[in-house]
C-alpha cells in the first residue's frame, strides 16, 4: 500500500492536484446566523477568530512549548522521534480545526468556518495517518550546524503573538 502511494505521489500532476483540492476547500461558504455580504467574508472570518480562540488562550503557551519541544526531539534524534511528530501535528491540526472554525459573534451571530474546518481535519487526519502508516523516514538527513543560526527566529516567528484587541 506504501510503495503506491509513493508512487503516486511521484506523479507529475499529484502536488498541483492537492493544491488545487484545497483552493477549492478555501471556497467553501462560511455559515452563519446572520447574513453577511459576500465580500465581508474576510471581517466575518476575523471576527470569528476573535471570539473562538479567547478560552484556548492559556492553552496556546501549552501547544508552543510542545511543539518546540518536539521540534527539538527531532533535531536530536530525527529517526526515532518522526512518527510521533507527526502524530503530534495531526492532533494539532485537528485542535486547530476544532478551536478556530466555530463561535458566536457580535456582528454574525453563530458562525461556521466550514473551509477551514475540512482543510485543516483533513491535514490532521493526513498527518495522523502518516505516522501510523509509513515508515516516517529520519526527517533531518543532512544537519549543519549553519541551520542553528535560523532556529531563534523560527521560535520567534512561532511565538509572536498576534495583536490584542479591537483596532476600531
Amino acid at each position: 500500500m506504501d510503495n503506491r502511494l509513493a508512487e503516486f505521489s511521484q506523479k507529475k500532476l499529484f502536488y498541483p492536484s492537492v493544491f488545487f483540492i484545497f483552493f477549492l476547500i478555501s471556497f467553501l461558504p462560511l455559515i452563519t446566523q446572520k447574513s453577511y455580504s459576500p465580500e465581508n467574508t474576510q471581517q466575518v472570518i476575523i471576527e470569528l477568530l476573535k471570539v473562538s480562540t479567547k478560552p484556548y488562550q492559556a492553552l496556546g503557551v501549552l501547544f508552543h512549548v510542545v511543539t518546540i519541544f518536539f521540534a527539538g526531539l527531532v533535531l536530536i534524534n530525527s529517526k526515532t522521534s518522526g512518527r510521533l511528530m507527526f502524530a503530534y501535528m495531526g492532533v494539532n491540526f485537528i485542535v486547530i480545526a476544532l478551536v478556530q472554525s466555530f463561535g458566536i459573534t457580535d456582528m454574525y451571530g453563530e458562525v461556521i468556518h466550514t473551509g477551514g474546518f475540512v482543510a485543516f481535519s483533513l491535514l490532521g487526519i493526513i498527518w495522523i495517518w502518516a505516522a501510523v502508516k509509513s515508515d516516517a523516514k529520519p526527517l533531518i538527513i543532512k544537519f549543519k550546524w549553519q541551520h542553528i543560526l535560523l532556529i531563534p527566529f523560527a521560535v520567534l516567528a512561532l511565538w509572536s503573538p498576534c495583536a490584542q484587541g479591537d483596532s476600531r
